[in-house]
């Protein structure tokens, strides 16, 4: 008697404590079943969102392209040159797009007008494809195979070059109001040609560009910097060297960037003496639209 009463007791127990959800056989007070309790659902995970261009997964110096009037500087160091401003209607901009598999890059450049020097203007674009490894939703390293090229001067330097294939090998990292890529790039150098100040031009070509790249995307600003080495295809085996960097402040509908380009080299001017290490700088003051923010 006494070991049926201490079950009675611990089967009691056991049913006080056992939850009642998704039950029909609890007994209601008029002695009839209660209704199942149903379990309430749980919240589903949320997806990845696709945001606009200038947010997560596609960021940009640029996202919609910039137009705007451009005052432009040029100086040179070394051979004698036509030095001045000048004053030109101006548009670039700069795309990095990630999708579910592939991975893009483009970027534009376009100016013509005059002043001091002349005659002024540049015409560059270049647009590479790949992938991104998928560290993460937001990270990873990417590999991009294209094609790039510009031309552009004035009366005080003079710059060309295409390059086909070109790779760029770097690590991508995207988030809502940041987004940064650094990397190392090559070409195949077809063709180009350099010329500072009143020296003979230079030929390039017969081997690879050589080079590292910085972009970077944070609220109000872009930042974009890229350093070469561009072979040379005469007889003076002294390389280009190039430095091109580009800072905006964004608050759309507005813009405002400054840009540089630094190109040193050794010349032999038209005097046929050598110039070792000459020197140009165009740097430019930009106003313009925008709807990037």
């Amino acid at each position: 008697m006494r070991n049926i009463l201490s079950v009675s007791i611990v089967v009691g127990i056991v049913e006080l404590a056992t939850p009642s959800l998704g039950r029909a056989d609890v007994v209601t007070a008029d002695g009839g079943n209660a209704a199942p309790v149903a379990e309430p659902p749980r919240p589903a995970p949320e997806p990845l969102e696709l945001r606009p261009c200038t947010d997560a997964l596609r960021f940009s110096t640029g996202c919609t392209s910039v137009f705007g009037l451009r005052g432009s500087a040029s100086t040179v160091q070394g051979p004698p040159a036509r030095e001045g401003a000048g004053l030109m209607a101006w548009s670039e901009g700069e795309n990095y797009a990630q999708g579910p598999i592939m991975n893009v890059h483009g970027v534009h450049r376009l100016a013509l007008g005059g002043g001091g020097t002349g005659l002024e203007g540049t015409l560059l674009g270049g647009f590479t494809v790949g992938f991104r490894i998928p560290f993460s939703e937001r990270q990873g390293p990417v590999f991009r195979a294209g094609a790039f090229g510009y031309v552009q001067g004035n009366d005080s330097f003079y710059a060309s070059v295409l390059e086909l294939p070109r790779v760029e090998v770097g690590y991508q990292l995207t988030y809502p109001s940041v987004a940064l890529e650094v990397g190392v790039s090559s070409g195949a150098v077809l063709t180009g040609r350099q010329r500072i100040g009143d020296a003979y031009t230079r030929q390039l070509g017969s081997g690879l560009e050589v080079g590292g790249y910085l972009s970077a995307r944070i609220p109000w600003f872009r930042i974009r910097a890229a350093a070469v080495r561009l072979p040379s295809a005469d007889e003076l085996s002294a390389p280009v060297r190039v430095l091109d960097a580009s800072l905006c402040a964004l608050a759309s509908p507005l813009a405002i960037c400054l840009d540089a380009r630094v190109a040193v080299t050794d010349e032999i001017a038209y005097s046929g003496a050598l110039v070792p290490d000459a020197r140009s700088m165009y740097t430019g003051l930009a106003v313009g639209l925008t709807a990037d923010r």
